[in-house]
């Protein structure tokens, strides 16, 4: 029987009651298909060779390789079909269904100017999002309580909670694999750019279309990270006044609070300038919104202190201690959704 490579590893096949096996070669762009289901994934290697320009792939640790191939079989398992990657530049990173299983999208002009392992950050949040909330799982929701009514325009950002404590694991967890990674992703305010477009934003479609474009194009252009940071950071202050001034008082300070919390867990460096970008663009209790996030982060802080280990009770935990930071936990409750 031949040995097996430094850089491959047989695995289960993550199709359920799939008896086959798979074996995962770091170094190939793609997994053989398995021999019953034919599941594959592309790898990390398909990505790093992708992002090449001159032909060398970039080197990463071997942890990353495993921890990345391994949340893509995971995915693959979830969904019953293959996962592919495709570079594209109509998008920052996505998910994308298919008729043969998941397509991640991921912007190669991201890739070559801040480096593959901002864009492997980057992929591995949302990796990390599905782990940590399985299909099979029954999902918990922020449900309105009764006599609350006037309290319903919060919704928005009892919702963005859900995200925010999922944040809580999953940047340390990055920065667990490879400090490289998120510190890539960091140098050039990829945190940032999420609150501006995809599911983390609470901007419209419209304007998150509008926001994927132009960060594309800071990328293209020939500025250096601080310049792109310092540009998305104006972008989204500039953006949060003028879709957030319509807003009453107290739905503004929590907007504000969670955008604020939500860096301070994943950027902490553009959190204090983000608050300074907010009161130069004439947004009012900027500060109140700080503290209101300073408390956020702390209390989150706290709870992944006693779990360092992500779990469904730690998370609900998180869930619990953000809300009262918010001031919203006689308004919402957190709730097991009937179904997903």
């Amino acid at each position: 029987m031949p040995l097996l490579a430094t850089a491959e590893r047989v695995v289960k096949c993550p199709t359920g009651h799939c008896p086959g096996w798979i074996t995962v070669d770091d170094e190939r762009p793609q997994t053989p298909p398995c021999r019953y289901c034919r599941v594959t994934v592309n790898t990390l290697s398909f990505l790093l060779e992708s992002a090449s320009e001159t032909g060398a792939a970039p080197q990463m640790p071997a942890a990353v390789h495993e921890t990345f191939n391994g949340l893509l079989l995971k995915l693959a398992g979830m969904t019953g079909g293959n996962v592919y990657l495709r570079p594209i530049d109509r998008t920052i990173v996505s998910l994308v269904p298919s008729t043969r299983g998941v397509i991640i999208e991921y912007n190669p002009v991201i890739a070559r100017q801040a480096g593959p392992a901002a864009v492997v950050a980057l992929i591995l949040h949302h990796l990390l999002h599905i782990e940590q909330h399985p299909r099979q799982e029954k999902p918990l929701g922020m449900v309105l309580r009764a006599g609350a009514r006037d309290k319903e325009a919060m919704q928005p950002v009892a919702n963005y909670v859900l995200t925010l404590v999922d944040h809580a694991w999953i940047a340390p967890r990055i920065d667990a694999i490879d400090p490289a990674l998120g510190e890539a992703a960091r140098t050039w305010g990829l945190d940032v750019a999420a609150l501006l477009t995809g599911n983390e934003t609470f901007f419209p479609p419209y304007m998150a279309e509008r926001n994927r474009r132009w960060i594309s194009d800071q990328f293209a252009g020939p500025g250096d990270s601080a310049a792109v940071g310092e540009a998305l950071v104006t972008r989204l202050a500039s953006l949060s006044a003028r879709f957030f001034a319509g807003q009453r008082d107290d739905l503004r300070r929590n907007l504000l609070g969670v955008q604020l919390a939500d860096l301070g867990v994943r950027d902490p460096a553009r959190q204090a300038p983000y608050a300074a970008a907010l009161e130069a663009a004439g947004v009012p209790n900027v500060a109140v919104a700080a503290g209101t996030a300073t408390r956020l982060v702390t209390d989150l802080a706290e709870v992944r202190a006693d779990s360092p280990t992500y779990d469904p009770i730690a998370y609900r935990r998180g869930l619990e201690a953000a809300l009262k930071a918010l001031g919203l936990q006689t308004v919402f409750e957190v709730q097991t959704l009937k179904s997903a």
